[in-house]
């Protein structure tokens, strides 16, 4: 594992009418503290279905250690509860972020995601 910092981008579109709950699941999510240089949850000014859940981390282990410790209800409460359309978490080092998030963004297929300019 890396001692070196990470970035990790989770990026949510909601289903049709489930922005606002999806906003609130994702408001409920614990600060990770000392671990992480920067979290934030940006909902799209574009598309308001689409969510970025963004993280510059002081590890890999740190960032592993906070999403592995989330609890199933939350991760069951996206998919099962009918709050989340489409998904796609990963993570990179920042020489990579601008070219990671453009990917990202694409396989979501939502145009509004990429209203987060200053990611990439």
């Amino acid at each position: 594992m890396s001692a070196s910092p990470h970035t990790s981008l989770l990026l949510i579109q909601a289903r049709p009418g489930r922005s606002a709950a999806l906003g609130a699941c994702l408001e409920g999510l614990p600060y990770p503290g000392q671990h992480c240089f920067t979290f934030a949850i940006k909902p799209s000014q574009e598309d308001g279905n689409c969510w970025l859940v963004y993280g510059q981390w002081r590890s890999q282990a740190n960032m592993d250690s906070y999403f592995n410790a989330l609890p199933a209800a939350f991760w069951t409460r996206l998919v099962n509860g009918s709050i989340a359309a489409r998904m796609h978490f990963m993570t990179v080092e920042e020489n990579e972020l601008p070219n990671a998030y453009r990917w990202a963004t694409s396989r979501l297929g939502s145009s509004g995601c990429s209203s987060y300019a200053c990611y990439g």
